[in-house]
């Protein structure tokens, strides 16, 4: 499962000398990890491209918490191209797209045209800025652009995301689990993403 701050899951692996994968990077444990960095520079630089200038991190967490490695791959592109940084917060309960939803539908109308992009930290956080925007008569991508990400299967089919490789990240646990139960020294890798341009940019 992927890892959280602070994971009692590992604590109780190391006390029972259990061998384990975490899915996420941490160090002193094996890791599989997919390349978040360059996933969220690649979901920043895509709209970028398309002349964007006031482009939105949204995450339903804090900035950063679990999924920090692409807020800093969004900070990147922002910076590099002196663009002014830009976040919200939705939250995330019951559950991200509802949250995203609630928070995106009561959103004062000034705020929001102030954005012409928003890059979500996850698929889910997307379906529910999309479902927002659309409701409140907002028509994509030609108001807004939206890239999510994660590439869930089912959900993620028509929106532009930042697509994983699940095939390719439970090959690398497997081969990572065999060197645990072997005892070898710990180590991690990180496995590629790709963008994958849909119907919101």
């Amino acid at each position: 499962m992927g890892i959280t701050r602070d994971d009692p899951r590992i604590d109780i692996c190391k006390e029972k000398a259990l061998p384990y994968v975490c899915i996420g990077m941490c160090e002193g444990s094996f890791w599989v990890a997919p390349d978040d960095f360059n996933g969220g520079r690649e979901a920043t630089q895509h709209l970028v491209e398309l002349g964007l200038k006031d482009i939105c991190f949204v995450t339903p967490t804090t900035y950063g918490d679990g999924y920090q490695f692409r807020h800093q791959g969004y900070m990147s592109v922002m910076a590099a191209n002196a663009l002014p940084v830009r976040e919200l917060r939705t939250g995330a309960e019951p559950l991200g797209e509802i949250a995203a939803y609630r928070y995106f539908i009561n959103l004062e109308k000034k705020q929001l045209e102030d954005y012409q992009g928003f890059v979500c930290e996850c698929d889910e956080t997307a379906l529910g800025v999309i479902a927002a925007l659309q409701d409140r008569g907002y028509n994509l991508p030609e108001d807004f652009r939206v890239v999510g990400y994660d590439g869930l299967p089912g959900i993620s089919q028509r929106i532009t995301t930042i697509v994983q490789d699940p095939d390719l990240i439970a090959s690398r646990v497997a081969s990572m689990l065999e060197r645990a139960i072997l005892r070898e020294e710990p180590v991690g890798v990180v496995v590629p993403v790709s963008l994958r341009v849909g119907q919101t940019t």
